[in-house]
């Protein structure tokens, strides 16, 4: 785990106080990392990304699969 000093407005550090008291966190530093995890697990950018590009294209060239990404657990069967 790393360490970070952070300065918070008094506003800030209040809604904090009362987060911790409504959560029932004893400590201050893990009222931070549990305020940032809800944050987080809702937070979605405003930009979405881009598409990851095709790794292969079929009617581009040959396509290949591994076979540890197929669903199934039956085993690849190659073109005759």
């Amino acid at each position: 785990m790393q360490t970070l000093t952070v300065d918070m407005p008094q506003s800030l550090r209040a809604q904090l106080q009362e987060y911790q008291n409504e959560q029932g966190i004893a400590q201050p530093a893990d009222a931070i990392i549990a305020a940032l995890q809800t944050y987080f697990e809702t937070w979605s950018p405003a930009t979405p990304r881009a598409p990851l590009p095709a790794m292969y294209d079929a009617e581009e060239g040959p396509c290949e699969v591994i076979p540890s990404f197929l669903e199934s657990s039956a085993p690849a069967q190659t073109p005759k």
